[in-house]
């Protein structure tokens, strides 16, 4: 879209230029001169001397304060350098002189979305489309910025919109299935994302988001292919070493997670997800020094982010530290109340309370956000245990290691519940896995992961 308006643009602006070149130059002497720095100024630009360029476009503005060639080249100098509140600045310049040119409303919503003003940024593509009702890809950047608002509903219509007038495109296909996925509907995105790759199988975060959704299905196969896929085609991609970690994680690969997360905190030091990923790795290896230290790293780069202060908070209980725990917990779920994590690590601090019955409102409260949440059933089979009802929590336990068959402390906790009931042959077996998981953890070269995570 860009390319088409921008030389639609160029074109107008050239025809406008050379008939108010010799409409005013007689009323106006400077506009002659104006063209010609602007011409000068562009060429700067092109070169990569770019605050030459702004300064050339400044001095042909001083000289034409209504020419409108000079606002519009100098915003293009602007961007080169980033520098996006003075672009907009001189868009809006732009606008004043010239409101009927599609170009200006467009690039100025570009600068509004690279500042994250994506209402604004829509105001105008909308104005875009009064003026080239046509412009069919002002829906998919419009329907983007909408799933950035959150507006689902909105970002689905234009999408849909677009993808129905070009079902060819790949971009319509992608954008829309991320607005699948952040409106919780994976089946659709999957569906997408799936789509995309079909039309276009060199588009690294299409197969990064398909791998998340195959991720969260426990489709750990699938996603490892997907995330390999991601990083063989955009090595920088530190979402996908550090999605990929977590994977290698829960399989017990502990060193292949280590070298995925060395990777990207080289890639991106102040990259906030990094230390989750070491947290996580550390939370596996039952390392609860470390799971503190990472989660302080991550809480350092982002104080308001509730997985880093929930990881806290788990090390801290298990380190005995309630306190501390409890008010990492409490700022999590106040930052975000649907957190199935926090809310279960806040019944787990209840139950080392012994309040047995607030703790299940928090545990059920957890797992009805996320019926699969292994350590959801591991806490009810504590709230079990401790009531002396052993059946369920044996039961609860079983559930617990079919979600996750590498939670050590569910083994172990329901071999000595089979032992306490005598059943010696499903205790040894647990006790014995329990001990096999242990094992593993011990075996993975714990040191060198530290060396590598400081």
């Amino acid at each position: 879209m860009r390319t088409s308006i921008l030389l639609t643009t160029l074109v107008f602006l050239a025809f406008t230029v050379t008939q108010r070149s010799f409409a005013q130059s007689s009323q106006n002497p400077g506009i002659e001169k104006a063209t010609n720095l602007a011409e000068k100024a562009e060429s700067s630009r092109r070169a990569g001397k770019v605050d030459e360029s702004i300064q050339i476009y400044t001095e042909a503005i001083s000289l034409a304060p209504t020419f409108v060639i000079s606002y519009f080249g100098r915003s293009l100098a602007y961007r080169d350098k980033k520098d996006f509140a003075s672009e907009i600045t001189d868009l809006s310049s732009a606008i004043k002189l010239e409101p009927a040119v599609s170009t200006f409303y467009y690039n100025r919503a570009e600068a509004y979305t690279l500042t994250g003003k994506f209402d604004l940024s829509n105001n105008d593509l909308t104005k875009v489309l009064s003026i080239e009702p046509r412009e069919l890809s002002v829906y998919l950047y419009r329907g983007s910025n909408y799933g950035y608002l959150g507006k689902y509903d909105q970002a689905l219509e234009d999408l849909n919109h677009f993808v129905l007038l070009a079902p060819d495109k790949p971009d319509g296909y992608f954008e829309r299935g991320r607005a699948y996925s952040a409106s919780g509907k994976d089946d659709e995105a999957l569906a997408d994302f799936n789509r995309t790759i079909e039309l276009d199988n060199d588009q690294p975060v299409a197969y990064r988001l398909r791998g998340d959704i195959l991720k969260s299905r426990r489709q750990n196969s699938e996603a490892l292919a997907d995330y390999g896929k991601a990083i063989s085609l955009n090595p920088r991609d530190t979402d996908a070493l550090v999605s990929r970690a977590g994977i290698f994680t829960d399989i017990s690969q502990y060193e292949k997670a280590a070298l995925d997360l060395n990777n990207a905190g080289k890639l991106d030091p102040k990259f906030v997800g990094t230390f989750i990923g070491w947290s996580y790795l550390y939370f596996k290896l039952e390392n609860w020094n470390q799971l503190v230290e990472a989660s302080n790293k991550a809480i350092a780069l982002d104080p308001k982010y509730p997985m880093g202060l929930n990881n806290r908070a788990y090390g801290e209980l298990m380190l005995g530290n309630l306190a501390a725990a409890e008010k990492d917990i409490n700022k999590a779920v106040e930052l975000q109340p649907e957190f199935d994590l926090a809310l279960n690590n806040r019944g787990l601090l209840k139950i080392r309370r012994k309040r047995y019955g607030d703790a299940l409102v928090d545990i059920q409260a957890a797992m009805k956000l996320n019926a699969h949440l292994a350590y959801g059933y591991l806490n009810l089979a504590l709230i079990s245990e401790a009531k002396g009802q052993i059946d369920e929590a044996i039961s609860a336990l079983t559930k617990a290691i079919e979600l996750d068959e590498t939670l050590r402390i569910a083994h172990e906790l329901r071999g000595k519940l089979y032992a306490k009931k005598g059943d010696l042959v499903n205790a040894s077996a647990d006790l014995k896995k329990s001990s096999e998981i242990l094992l593993q953890i011990k075996k993975a070269n714990i040191e060198s992961l530290t060396k590598n995570h400081q």
